[in-house]
């Protein structure tokens, strides 16, 4: 594990009504994580269907830079642009911030710290040099095999539009 993306997962851990923070690559693993009560097949099954649903964003042309979703138990927001790269044994990755939070997060100050913590971690001479080794397409994650039958209907109906 990276000390410098640590630090970085750890002040966004910091922020106040922050319960997890992961580094998620386009194929849906999770690469890092500061989670607290968080299994790790409930973490890889979170992070499957963000990529998912990121994947099915940019099929109708909706690429965005920030996702919030709204629970009743809190909130998960997705940081899908920030161009993080992580080094890992099958070679230098894209990555995105996601952040689980509670009902009492401050959007405002979680961003803030979010993009003062990833310029911060953009230059550390560990991770300047850092480029992509092979790019990795989200919407390899739609295929049958990976989504259950309502997402499936979901992505025909994408597609059809």
């Amino acid at each position: 594990m990276s000390r410098a993306h640590e630090a970085f997962l750890q002040s966004v851990n910091n922020v106040p009504g922050v319960n997890a923070s992961y580094l998620i690559n386009n194929r849906g693993e999770v690469l890092m994580s500061l989670a607290q009560r968080v299994t790790p097949e409930q973490s890889g099954q979170l992070a499957l269907r963000l990529v998912q649903m990121l994947a099915a964003l940019e099929m109708t042309d909706t690429a965005t830079e920030e996702i919030t979703l709204h629970f009743d138990l809190g909130f998960v927001m997705l940081y899908a642009n920030l161009t993080l790269v992580l080094e890992t044994k099958y070679g230098v990755e894209e990555v995105f911030l996601a952040v689980v939070a509670s009902p009492k997060i401050n959007p405002s100050m979680l961003r803030m710290t979010v993009k003062v913590a990833a310029t911060k971690l953009k230059s550390e001479p560990a991770v300047r040099g850092l480029t992509v080794s092979a790019q990795v397409d989200r919407r390899n994650l739609l295929q049958k095999n990976y989504l259950d039958e309502a997402s499936l209907e979901m992505i025909k109906a994408l597609v059809r539009a």
